[in-house]
């Protein structure tokens, strides 16, 4: 019996276990350290990591990335729209939460962000089983500390889709400390800053550690900051030089616009080592090949406010905590974006005195950290002195409460609580004879409760009518290490009381989507099984994939007047045909290929 560590990432996911006292990371299939969060769908099965990657210069309206950045968020925030409206893929925002629309096994299919993560994570799974030999009995996954109830939620749900068994949160700051702490490298009654700047996100967590305890007294951060904001600037840069030298408009070439994304990320990368870096792409519009050189002094200059929003949020978090920057005693550095020269720097001119802990991979460290934390939490027969001789105290990050029948927020368990976190409330009705009372659950620090996240709600019923002001509503809320909450109201007059888990109460509407999830995957394996064994199939799979690079070639190239007719003709027949016969699809390549020339 096995336990793993999952730290998935915004643009790159890592996964490990702790075994014979130490974390071993657990290499991908195509034998990395790390893999991209990236799924493409074909029209026999979907692919995962750098395979998707490879799809997507052929099939990036397939290919879905970066959906961390909108699970668990609604369709109405503005943010969401903003994200979306980068993506090259389609999202929907037609329903509550985003849904992606991707074409599969011949059909469109539209998925929420939890169903794709799921996908990711059933990877993970099988890939640690493989490689350990064992059962998973059970898994921590990490999350940014500034991931809100919502987000988290979606998060344990894309869990149960993907049939990962136990499951327990951990902040990756958290997760961090923890394999530092493993390491050796924390000094008792020290306090410890993590600073994580990832692909998507940044947090920050401030922790005193004594007597083996990792007591968090606070997190920060932003959930829409990262390296992937990075690429954005650089991107847009490069593009505006190249919209002016050659006065055309890329605005809408999706395809154009996401081979740069990837060029100006591998950029980035280079500066990271180097004082400037290439950006070249043959045939980038049309005939015209794109060739640039980029400068770090250039990246940072572009970035630099962005930057400076991460030095803004930790000095707020230490005014806050009412310490100095004096008092800190270990500055962690996590994520992959921490090897920017520039915000090493940063780190350094704050904490002048303190010499920047990052011997730890800062892609793997989460991970590991998870995988230390789930030997402790899964695996009660270790006696292993590594894992039984400490305790992390975490906290929560925003406010939660009730709305008031004046619909003021009032909080119960205040931001930065230590997890797990128990508060009472005593309502009474407003009206005579009221016998019903509407308890809604609000996320926030906004005074107007409306003006927070609204969790869930219900009406309590078979309140004793009487006089307004005397029946008594007794409300719990209870929030557990991982930061799930539980709320029970008690008519103490009555004695009826009503148990409200805001995250079960959701999970009936799961258990479908569930069960359709296990048939897709038993689908997707058949699917699998039956196109290795099919030399045929293997051969009309290899013509539609170069058909369709045809004609992505083509719209790379712009089409041109001439030809647009049958380039239409054949891009719409593909799409209703992608089960075509050989031959079909073969006097179709011939017939792009006399085009192209």
């Amino acid at each position: 019996m096995a336990t793993i560590g999952i730290d998935f990432g915004t643009t790159y996911s890592s996964l490990a276990c702790f075994r014979q006292n130490r974390t071993h990371v657990i290499l991908d299939n195509n034998g990395y350290s790390t893999t991209p969060s990236v799924v493409s769908f074909t029209e026999d099965e979907y692919l995962i990591g750098y395979p998707a990657v490879e799809q997507m210069n052929f099939d990036m309206e397939n290919t879905v990335y970066d959906i961390k950045r909108i699970i668990g968020r609604s369709s109405k925030d503005r943010s969401t729209r903003e994200m979306c409206e980068q993506f090259s893929f389609d999202v929907t925002l037609s329903e509550q939460t985003p849904k992606v629309v991707v074409q599969y096994q011949g059909t469109e299919h539209q998925f929420d962000p939890e169903q794709i993560v799921a996908l990711f994570l059933a990877d993970f799974k099988t890939n640690a089983s493989t490689y350990l030999q064992e059962d998973i009995i059970g898994t921590i996954v990490t999350v940014p500390a500034s991931f809100n109830y919502r987000q988290r939620e979606a998060i344990k749900k894309a869990c149960k889709l993907a049939g990962l068994g136990p499951v327990q949160l951990l902040n990756e700051s958290t997760a961090a400390a923890v394999a530092y702490r493993l390491d050796n490298q924390l000094r008792n009654n020290s306090t410890v800053l993590v600073y994580d700047l990832g692909g998507g996100t940044f947090d920050l967590s401030i922790m005193k550690y004594h007597d083996s305890i990792f007591d968090v007294i606070m997190t920060r951060g932003d959930d829409k900051l990262g390296g992937r904001d990075f690429d954005t600037r650089l991107m847009n840069h490069v593009k505006e030089n190249f919209e002016r030298l050659h006065h055309c408009d890329l605005s809408e070439n999706k395809a154009a616009l996401q081979r740069l994304r990837q060029a100006c990320e591998k950029a980035k990368f280079r500066l990271s080592t180097a004082p400037s870096a290439p950006v070249k792409l043959p045939h980038f519009f049309g005939n015209i090949s794109l060739s640039d050189t980029v400068q770090r002094a250039t990246f940072e200059r572009l970035n630099q406010d962005l930057f400076d929003r991460t030095k803004s949020l930790m000095t707020d978090a230490i005014i806050e905590c009412g310490i100095s920057l004096d008092s800190i005693d270990e500055v962690i550095l996590v994520g992959g974006s921490t090897r920017i020269p520039r915000i090493r720097q940063m780190m350094k001119e704050m904490f002048p005195t303190l010499k920047l802990n990052c011997t730890i991979n800062p892609n793997h460290v989460v991970a590991e950290g998870a995988a230390v934390y789930a030997a402790k939490v899964f695996a009660s027969s270790n006696t292993n002195e590594q894992l039984s001789d400490w305790i992390v105290q975490d906290v929560n990050q925003l406010a939660l409460g009730l709305e008031d029948s004046r619909g003021n927020m009032v909080t119960l368990i205040k931001p930065n609580s230590p997890l797990p976190a128990k508060s009472t409330h005593y309502a009474t009705t407003d009206t005579d004879h009221q016998t019903t009372m509407y308890i809604g659950i609000y996320e926030g620090d906004h005074s107007r409760a409306t003006r927070n996240e609204l969790l869930d709600y219900y009406i309590l019923e078979g309140i004793q009518p009487q006089p307004a002001g005397k029946a008594l509503v007794q409300i719990d809320f209870e929030l557990n290490r991982e930061g799930m909450l539980t709320v029970t109201s008690s008519n103490l007059h009555t004695g009826l009381k009503v148990h409200r888990d805001t995250q079960t109460s959701r999970y009936e509407q799961y258990q479908k989507e569930i069960q359709q999830q296990k048939q897709q995957q038993q689908q997707d394996s058949e699917s699998q099984v039956a196109a290795t064994t099919s030399e045929s199939r293997r051969k009309q799979k290899e013509a539609y994939i170069r058909l369709k690079n045809l004609l992505n070639l083509l719209k790379l190239n712009q089409v041109s007047p001439s030809v647009e007719k049958t380039y239409l003709e054949i891009r719409d027949w593909l799409q209703k045909n992608p089960s075509a016969s050989l031959k079909e699809i073969e006097s179709r390549i011939e017939t792009l290929s006399k085009l192209s020339k």
